[in-house]
């Protein structure tokens, strides 16, 4: 018999019979002392957490843990952090690898020149849009024209619509007309809106990853 197995099932027979741990250990060294399984009753739980009934820590809103900061530039992880941020809403995420080599941060080739473009020159879509709520205060009453420009994956977005022409090394007339015009600028949208008294104005906003979003509000 090998030494592993007599160490286990010497150690499963000086374990009570039908105790969990004899049952363990007896699985995995097949111990003759362990015959059968006992039957457990089983114990149900449920609890209300929006019912508090006293103190109660949200120590485990602060901080989640994840792996490797790589993971972070897959669309799949990411719609999984949001899922966990939407259930919970953590404050902070904690990870490793921020400049390992696979962030593509900084390589170097054979001829020993320097580069630290292998992710920015792939094209990186955004994942799905989410809702966030902006609130502007302290708003002066009056009428006002409010615009809404974005900066963000094809959305005033030169250097991706650049990647989508295969990258040239000398642009044309007519590539140079189609980059001007993929970051013309212009707002995203844009409307009329009023201030009442309060000064306050709320409005939503479907903002994408690495999406940058500019409000000016304009008095009329």
């Amino acid at each position: 018999m090998p030494m592993f197995q007599q160490l286990f099932q010497a150690k499963a027979c000086l374990c009570p019979a039908g105790s969990a741990l004899a049952i363990w250990l007896g699985r995995i060294a097949g111990a003759d002392c362990v015959h059968a399984e006992p039957s457990l009753p089983v114990r149900e739980f449920s609890a209300d957490f929006n019912d508090i009934k006293g103190p109660r820590s949200e120590v485990w809103r602060e901080c989640v843990g994840a792996g490797r900061a790589n993971e972070g530039l897959r669309a799949d992880w990411q719609r999984q952090l949001k899922l966990v941020q939407d259930e919970i809403g953590f404050r902070q995420i904690r990870f490793h690898g921020l400049l390992h080599d696979d962030m593509g941060v900084y390589s170097e080739a054979k001829d020993g020149k320097v580069s630290n473009q292998e992710v920015f020159r792939k094209i990186q879509p955004a994942t799905a849009a989410a809702k966030v709520q902006i609130k502007l205060t302290h708003l002066p009453k009056g009428n006002y024209h409010a615009q809404f420009f974005c900066v963000g994956f094809e959305k005033n977005d030169a250097y991706t619509a650049y990647l989508k022409l295969g990258a040239p090394r000398q642009l044309t007339r007519d590539q140079v007309s189609r980059l001007k015009a993929s970051a013309s600028g212009a707002p995203e949208m844009e409307n009329d809106v009023e201030v009442d008294e309060s000064g306050n104005r709320e409005t939503s906003l479907a903002i994408r990853a690495n999406d940058m979003w500019l409000v000016k509000m304009s008095r009329k």
